[in-house]
């Protein structure tokens, strides 16, 4: 056989084992509020407005209460009231930013650079300033970030948690879910605090409740969770006591504010 045929021939048998197939082409993903990746586009101009509303609205705020602590006015001032629908000037055209046809998952791929030039290629009048705006397009995108990435993580664990289920219910069974009397947040920050250590508590502690022939399910497994949850509570609370501790004068400020 000729040799550069012999080569060829390893190197596909060698290759056979690793050969993937290409996935099936699939539809859009189902709409979920929370995120991005399934907006479209009406869904992602009615966030990105309501983001620059909000920003609008801060501004107009901190400019109202300069003018509320100046000892002149200070008599005069009306109470600020909301702006009526659609005359509050954001200072961007959101159409601009979100063109037809585009939704969540678009503006999601673009770098944070892009986002902040096509907010300035929208920008109107004189609302906002250059340097303003720039920062709160860096302040939006990073959000519809934090919203994407949240999302991934959620998905992603969903899946690990089937493809796990089995092996975990054939070995512990299945534990309520002590989690959902949690804030979410609250619950995600104390597991990465804790770590692996969260899982190996929970498995330790469902040995020894099994074997000891106690209730692991409705009495062991709460337990634990209440357990590892207060001990992290303690954490931040000692946390906190050092910060304020450290900043008096920090302190006193937002006491005065």
């Amino acid at each position: 056989m000729d040799p550069k045929l012999r080569e060829q021939t390893n190197t596909l048998s060698y290759a056979a084992p690793f050969k993937t197939i290409p996935p099936k082409p699939r539809g859009p993903a189902p709409y979920d509020a929370e995120d991005p990746r399934t907006w479209d586009h009406a869904k992602t101009v009615e966030w990105l407005t309501a983001q620059f509303t909000a920003q609008a609205m801060e501004s107009s705020q901190a400019d109202y209460n300069v003018k509320q602590r100046s000892a002149q006015l200070a008599n005069k001032l009306k109470p600020l009231e909301p702006p009526a629908p659609g005359q509050l000037d954001l200072g961007v055209d959101i159409a601009k930013i979100c063109p037809e046809g585009e939704g969540g998952k678009n503006l999601g791929m673009l770098y944070t650079a892009q986002f902040v030039q096509r907010c300035l290629e929208a920008r109107v009048g004189e609302a906002m300033t250059v340097d303003k705006l720039k920062m709160v397009a860096m302040e939006i995108i990073g959000k519809l970030f934090y919203l994407t990435l949240t999302a991934k993580t959620k998905k992603r664990n969903e899946i690990m948690k089937s493809r796990k289920k089995l092996v975990r219910d054939d070995a512990y069974g299945d534990a309520p879910r002590r989690e959902e009397e949690y804030d979410g947040a609250e619950l995600l920050e104390a597991r990465l605090f804790w770590g692996l250590d969260w899982q190996k508590t929970v498995v330790a502690a469902c040995e020894q409740w099994k074997a000891e022939g106690r209730d692991w399910a409705n009495v062991g497994y709460p337990q634990t969770i209440d357990s590892m949850m207060m001990k992290f509570r303690e954490h931040k609370a000692a946390e906190a006591a050092v910060d304020d501790e450290g900043n008096p004068e920090g302190k006193e400020k937002e006491e005065a504010v």
